[in-house]
């Protein structure tokens, strides 16, 4: 890529202020995360590690600005089993996500003990969470209200499958107005 190009996209994206080293940066990250994402599979199916494989793929732009937001032991993170490039972009390293796919003891999320995909560091302030998908939203949920409470500089991420979220499809009110309509 140019510098023509580059101050072409930049020009395009509005991110005016934003460094070409910056971009590489982002860009170095974002590759990282999809070739850590992409070779998982392969692990899953040499029975090297990876009890199972939840991409990211797809979701790396979004996961990028969430991780590059996430300020090391000051903030806190609870991320879900497919926030691979947020938590490679908030600080984890791709020997850190082998050694949790591949459930070693040198593991700095548990020790080698749980699932992969399991993405944590705690001595940054990215949380172990559990295996329930949102489960670890109460937990955010009650750090964000002590972070509230004791006035602390911290801002708490938690992230959440979206397919858990879902608006209601029809209220009985709703439904029962719409039946009789149609008699």
């Amino acid at each position: 890529m140019t510098p023509q190009d580059t101050a072409e996209l930049v020009r395009i994206s509005g991110l005016a202020d934003v460094s070409r080293e910056e971009l590489k940066k982002w860009y170095g990250l974002m590759h990282l995360s999809r070739v850590l994402d992409d070779k998982a599979p392969n692990y899953l199916k040499q029975g090297l590690g990876w009890s199972y494989h939840a991409p990211c793929a797809g979701h790396d732009a979004i996961q990028l600005a969430l991780g590059m937001s996430f300020r090391p032991n000051r903030d806190y993170l609870f991320p879900y089993y497919r926030d691979l490039a947020t938590c490679v972009a908030a600080g984890l390293t791709a020997e850190e996500i082998l050694l949790n796919g591949m459930s070693k003891a040198a593991d700095v999320a548990s020790g080698g003990r749980h699932m992969s995909n399991h993405f944590a560091k705690p001595g940054i302030g990215i949380q172990n969470v559990s295996s329930c998908v949102s489960n670890h939203a109460q937990h955010a949920a009650g750090l964000g209200r002590a972070v509230k409470t004791y006035r602390k500089d911290a801002i708490v991420f938690c992230s959440v499958s979206p397919r858990r979220i879902r608006p209601p499809t029809s209220t009985p009110a709703t439904t029962s107005r719409a039946s009789r309509t149609s008699r």
